[in-house]
């Protein structure tokens, strides 16, 4: 009776090593890990994600996600303000606009430069006492906003094609590019933009 649970216990161990080996040689488990830390390194974008997404949408409450309540900027900032925005878009690109961003490499930010951007807050913000970050990223950033392109009314029966068509064309882009580097900022244990 012994002898038969040793060797069932020395089985059991041997499948345990042949197990593991194989988890261990064919990666499983870590690709889950390796989701999770990706996601962990990268919630920094939350905040870029929420403004831009926020302007996508329409949605106020979003874009005032991003920033820290500091800034206050549900006071400098208002649902009017976007469709504004909007419209601005639609006079330089037609109608249906569409916004899309990507972001490059984030690069993070030195302790020095870290502190010059604490200083510069206090500055602007008088009434905040102790402003610590804890970490902070330059974020490129790559704006693509279209429209439907702008229409060129044909008035007394004229026609527009030719060189005149083409240059209203260069005059009047369906798309702008526009790039940019945005600072993240961890404060609180929370990111914002700034």
């Amino acid at each position: 009776m012994l002898s038969n649970k040793r060797s069932l216990l020395k089985m059991l161990s041997v499948l345990t090593m042949i197990i593991l080996s194989i988890f261990m040689l064919t990666g499983c488990g870590k690709k889950e890990k390796n989701n999770e830390e990706q996601a962990a390194e990268n919630v920094y974008l939350q905040p870029v994600t929420d403004y831009f997404e926020g302007i996508k949408n329409k949605d106020i409450n979003q874009v005032l996600k991003a920033f820290p309540e500091f800034t206050k900027m549900s006071e400098k900032i208002t649902a009017d303000d976007i469709n504004d925005l909007y419209a601005q878009y639609e006079a330089l690109y037609g109608a249906n606009i569409k916004i899309d961003y990507s972001f490059g490499e984030a690069t993070a930010l030195s302790e020095e430069d870290i502190s010059e951007i604490e200083s510069e807050i206090s500055t602007v913000y008088t009434d905040v006492e102790n402003i610590y970050i804890t970490a902070a990223y330059t974020v490129p950033v790559t704006v693509t906003i279209t429209g439907d392109g702008i229409q060129e009314n044909i008035q007394n029966g004229e026609n527009t094609e030719g060189t005149e068509n083409a240059e209203s064309a260069e005059e009047n882009p369906s798309s702008n590019v526009e790039q940019d580097e945005m600072y993240v900022l961890q404060y609180n244990g929370n990111w914002y933009i700034m």
